[in-house]
Formats: C-alpha cells, structure tokens, sequence
C-alpha cells in the first residue's frame, strides 16, 4: 500500500468544490480561497497544537514549516520575474497548475 501525502485543500478540490480567489499570503505564501480553508482545517488536525496551549508556538511551527518548503528553491521568484511580463499572473498560473495536478483535474 502506498500512501500519498496529501492535504484537506487537495480533498476539497477532488470533492468538487472550486478554487476561489488567489491570495498571496505574507509568511505562508500563494494560495486560493479553497485551500486557505484547506490549511486551516490542516492546522486543527495535526497532533502539534494538542500537547500545548500556546498559540504562538503553533503560529511559530506552520509558519517556519512553510517558510523552510519555500525556501528550497531560492531562485525560482527572480527567474519568474526575468522571464516573464508579469510576475504576478505567470506565479498565479503556476500555482494554479500546479495545484490542478496534485489534485488529478489536469
């Protein structure tokens, strides 16, 4: 049995239910309406909130752990930027597909 990591942002999207509107968040980076919801629920269902009582900590662990996700690929903004008119709608598509394709909707 092979198991796939996956997120409740992916189980939305294969339920059905749209994308929604593209947020750049600051700290946690690209996501759309549905996904935002995604990791939201991703959050309350880990086991790290549940062994204490400190917001902070939890804010300071997704964040660091998203944060050190993004930061695997330092130059991938700046090509963005060189090789594209308009960064924003280039990095918006590309997250769009790539989202589209972990969720199987090519």
């Amino acid at each position: 049995m092979v198991f796939k990591k996956a997120d409740f942002g992916q189980t939305l999207g294969k339920w059905g239910v749209g994308e929604g509107i593209y947020f750049c968040w600051p700290i946690f980076g690209p996501s759309n309406s549905r996904d935002t919801v995604g990791f939201v629920v991703d959050i309350y269902s880990h086991p790290v909130p549940y062994f204490h009582e400190n917001r902070y900590l939890d804010f300071a662990y997704y964040s660091t752990t998203r944060v050190n996700k993004l930061s695997l690929h330092p130059n991938l903004y700046e090509d963005l930027r060189r090789f594209s008119f308009d960064p924003y709608i280039a990095s918006r598509e590309a997250f769009y597909e790539y989202r589209r394709a972990l969720i199987g909707q090519k």
